[in-house]
């Protein structure tokens, strides 16, 4: 599939047929660069009385990379601690979601949220966070919604 072909949203990928293996490697490593991106980005924002580790593995073989022959891959979920207590984490579900080009979901004191990268295919991320619970009005991630999130 050429550059000028590429589909620019998930939809676009399910219901074009010249999908390819290279392809679909191209998006997985654009997914896992954007996530540990992401990470470092926490990292960065946290308060600093708290601290971040790397959490268990994930693996993923989504439709479209079964459907080319793309093996399963492995990311890795974010812990988020207070001392030695484990408050919180985010944990990568999926690449290809309807509506957005990623989702990763959060646990912390304050709820469960779900992040959304609404950015096309390819494009620098846009994140997006919605409660999973109660309204579910999106909002950008910031420093500032992402603290909330951990406030003591």
């Amino acid at each position: 599939m050429s550059a000028s072909q590429k589909p620019t949203s998930t939809l676009e990928e399910f219901t074009t047929e010249a999908i390819d293996a290279h392809y679909v490697e191209r998006r997985w490593n654009d997914w896992s660069n954007r996530v540990k991106a992401l990470y470092q980005q926490v990292r960065q924002w946290l308060n600093p009385d708290l601290a971040c580790k790397e959490g268990s593995a994930i693996f993923f073989q989504e439709e479209l990379m079964k459907s080319t022959g793309v093996p399963a891959k492995q990311l890795v979920s974010l812990d988020i601690f207070d001392g030695s207590r484990r408050i919180g984490g985010l944990r990568p579900v999926a690449l290809w979601v309807i509506g957005a080009n990623g989702r990763i979901d959060i646990d912390s004191p304050s709820g469960s949220y779900t992040i959304v990268d609404i950015a096309k295919n390819f494009d620098p991320p846009k994140w997006e966070i919605v409660p999973i619970a109660g309204p579910r009005k999106p909002e950008g991630l910031s420093r500032k919604t992402f603290r909330h999130l951990f406030v003591s």
